[in-house]
């Protein structure tokens, strides 16, 4: 609205600069001009136009409402109307962020499939290509030792069907009591890898370190792998290539892929498997970015993932095409923010992006002129969230949060598209900048 009144003010004054420099022409008295020019200023005053605009805004309030939407300050709306770029994590916007380890693939290449999908222990078995039933760890050991690696390390919970901790732990059912934590190393978005050194109760003062992460980190720092589970192996680069080339394999189906390792210490680890885990996307995701798209909003995915399995989601939901661009986070390091914005409009994927990348590429869609929307369900991108235009969280926020997130909230992927781009065409006909106003989306 600021924008627009100060395009109508210049429209009306060069107007009204040509009306009395007409009278003057003609010989009319410069102060009846002068007056005369006073005059059509007071008129050109669209004293009807605050009130259309706002009865139009509290509108889509109403629209917005119906569709679990709360609007805490009106301008919002119109921010919202606004976009031109939407930039979303994939794990809880674009899927469900129901994640349930579908493969395991041992380092010996014995794969098991669990047939379950989501949190519900009973439901689905754990069984070979053959279909047998994977039963017991004396007969399995290969794939038992995956299974225990991922065991130790859950620090989730299910409670009544609810995840209590992180989703991507909570898939594999806790079989380890035996074991006691001696120390732990988190996982970071450097580091891409966790650790925790444990002991067995019946064997103190034997201590082991186990690791799990990205595939390729913990590929980086094995000086071999494991055959049945506890024969130690010399790693090969055949061996190397092969074991990423299931994991690509496994991340062009869409899966995201954790690799396992364990050692006596960080220095001896051997490379135990990896897990193939599942994240459905969003039911009515793929018609909302459509939908969107249509409007003329670009929709860009941002996300710490591999190449392979975000480019998979991508192509699923209609965001990439197969000769459009992917920018990891590392190739945007060695990027000036100068060749970025030059680059940024064709690229639809970012991967293996961590929280200062998001901030980079907010900042380099803004200087280029777009109006950014970033939606997000953690707290980690609060700084990315800040920085844009329009932020949107889609979990329950910390206080850390609330101070950015504080007009908007609605509860699922883009379920009020319809009503934002009603607002789109209707304010971007002027062409106007936006005032910066925050949401908040559950």
């Amino acid at each position: 609205m600021d924008q627009l009144g100060k395009q109508f003010f210049f429209y009306f004054l060069r107007v009204i600069g040509l009306i009395f420099s007409i009278g003057l022409i003609l010989g009319r008295p410069a102060m009846d001009m002068f007056t005369i020019g006073v005059s059509l200023a007071v008129a050109a005053i669209l004293e009807g136009l605050p009130i259309v605009v706002a009865v139009t805004s509290a509108i889509g309030v109403m629209r917005m409402g119906n569709r679990n939407a709360v609007v805490k300050k009106l301008s919002a709306v119109e921010t919202l109307g606004c976009v031109t770029v939407t930039c979303s994590d994939k794990t809880g916007i674009f899927t469900q962020n129901i994640m349930t380890a579908c493969v395991v693939i041992s380092a010996d290449d014995c794969q098991a499939e669990v047939t379950r999908t989501g949190y519900d222990p009973s439901d689905g078995d754990c069984c070979l290509q053959n279909g047998e039933l994977v039963s017991g760890s004396e007969r399995y050991p290969s794939i038992a030792c995956v299974i225990e690696i991922g065991c130790i390390f859950n620090n989730a919970q299910l409670a009544n069907g609810t995840v209590i901790g992180q989703p991507t732990e909570t898939n594999l059912d806790t079989l380890c009591n035996n074991i006691r934590r001696l120390h732990e190393i988190p996982f970071t978005f450097d580091s891409k890898l966790m650790a925790i050194q444990v002991e067995q109760l019946n064997k103190p003062g034997e201590p082991e370190t186990l690791v799990k992460g990205a595939i390729d980190r913990i590929l980086d720092i094995c000086i071999g792998y494991l055959e049945n589970g506890n024969i130690k192996m010399q790693m090969t680069k055949g061996k190397y290539d092969q074991i990423i080339q299931t994991a690509s394999g496994l991340g062009q189906s869409g899966l995201r892929v954790i690799g396992m390792a364990r050692g006596s210490d960080m220095r001896s680890l051997y490379y135990a498997g990896l897990v193939g885990i599942l994240d459905p996307s969003r039911p009515g995701c793929l018609q909302s970015i459509e939908i969107i798209q249509s409007a003329g909003v670009s929709v860009k995915m941002v996300t710490g993932y591999g190449l392979e399995t975000a480019t998979s989601m991508g192509i699923c939901l209609g965001l990439h095409k197969q000769n459009d661009i992917c920018l990891s986070g590392p190739q945007i390091d060695d990027l000036k923010d100068s060749e970025l914005e030059q680059l940024i409009q064709n690229v639809t994927i970012f991967y293996k992006a961590s929280p200062r990348h998001k901030l980079r590429i907010v900042k380099a869609l803004q200087n280029i002129g777009e109006v950014v929307a970033m939606t997000e369900d953690g707290v980690n991108d609060a700084v990315a969230l800040k920085k844009s235009d329009i932020e949107g969280f889609f979990s329950l926020p910390t206080e850390t949060t609330l101070d950015i997130l504080k007009c908007l909230k609605y509860e699922q992927l883009f379920t009020i598209s319809w009503t934002n781009f009603f607002f789109y065409d209707f304010i971007n006909r002027f062409g106007g900048e936006l005032a910066r106003n925050k949401i908040w989306m559950d």
